[in-house]
């Protein structure tokens, strides 16, 4: 049986030796040097703890933790010198931060995958399209052609499975490229519009009603809590808050002619003809109380003198402008006398 003298000094001599391999210095080894030649039994311990030391360094360090080679020591320590076991919750501990540095671990690798998972990639940018007094053609990303109306402006939003289009205000016509597993769909106010390949338009009049035309190929028009339309080349409808209107039918060059800087009605309600003049105008007028009747507009006008326009249509049906303190007008019907 070893003395605890002996078993003392081989502790010392492995602890000195364990610190000295493992982080290396000039002064480190000069203490290791001159503890080993104090004395025969400083020399005979040192021998020990550096075979102790070996046989531990010959297990290959990729296939065994730090935590487990701080184990194997501890267990070496046990049966070279006959320590009393070390308290239970030191061992606790131990296997408390290897749990932890693991799950560490295995968190991190978890957020990789989910980065370069196709599903979870971050939402597409969002590219907004604003005109001012003039119209304004775009090319967008995936060979498709935008044009937008006077005062008008859109989102556009694109993913590898969906092509997502919010026209926030005013008038935008769109010539679609086809792609039949990628859908190009077009939101105005509650209404959803969704083709895969085709030309057609889409007007939010006031922020109030929309207008689907559809120039070429077919589309489907959806409302929320209404039912699905199909609409058909040269054919238009408008939604309103209490659902859709008929289904009516246009020639393709009146639907486009705004894009030439015309506008063509043929029996359009006078009230519809005023809301289409509104992005043209250079003052603000409120169409919220309009005094109109039942009378309907055919004609030609140039968005280029809208001015004129006004004024030839409030002359036809006796209304004028009145000025409000805010700079607003408003229609009135014109006095008798």
């Amino acid at each position: 049986m070893k003395s605890n003298a002996d078993n003392q000094l081989k502790e010392e001599a492995l602890q000195l030796l364990i610190t000295t391999k493992d982080y290396p210095s000039k002064q480190k080894l000069a203490v290791l040097s001159d503890w080993k030649n104090r004395s025969d039994a400083h020399s005979i311990a040192f021998d020990e703890a550096q075979r102790t030391y070996r046989s531990v360094k010959q297990i290959s360090p990729p296939k065994i933790s730090l935590v487990d080679r701080l184990l194997l020591r501890y267990q070496i320590w046990q049966e070279r010198f006959s320590y009393p076991l070390v308290p239970i919750y030191s061992i606790v501990a131990i296997v408390f931060v290897s749990a932890i540095l693991l799950s560490a671990i295995n968190l991190s690798e978890s957020r990789r995958h989910i980065k370069d998972h196709p599903i979870m990639k971050p939402p597409p940018e969002k590219i907004v399209y604003r005109s001012g007094q003039a119209h304004e053609t775009h090319q967008l990303d995936d060979g498709s052609t935008l044009w937008l109306d006077w005062s008008s402006s859109v989102e556009i939003s694109f993913s590898e499975t969906e092509r997502h289009v919010k026209l926030l205000a005013g008038r935008a016509s769109f010539d679609v490229v086809s792609e039949i597993n990628r859908p190009f769909i077009v939101k105005a106010g509650d209404w959803t519009t969704r083709v895969t390949g085709t030309q057609f338009t889409v007007e939010r009049i006031a922020f109030r009603d929309v207008v689907i035309e559809v120039i070429e190929g077919n589309v489907e028009v959806t409302g929320d809590r209404q039912k699905t339309v199909k609409l058909r080349a040269n054919e238009h409808i408008k939604g309103t808050a209490s659902g859709v209107g008929p289904i009516q039918t246009r020639e393709p060059h009146e639907m486009t002619a705004w894009r030439e800087g015309m506008l063509i009605f043929k029996a359009t309600p006078l009230e519809d003809v005023l809301y289409a003049l509104l992005p043209y105008l250079r003052i603000d007028i409120d169409l919220t109380y309009v005094p109109l009747d039942d009378s309907l507009v055919d004609g030609t006008f140039f968005t280029q003198q809208s001015e004129d326009a006004l004024a030839t249509l409030l002359a036809s049906h006796d209304l004028v402008l009145n000025k409000r303190p805010n700079n607003r007008f408003v229609i009135r019907r014109k006095p008798l006398f």
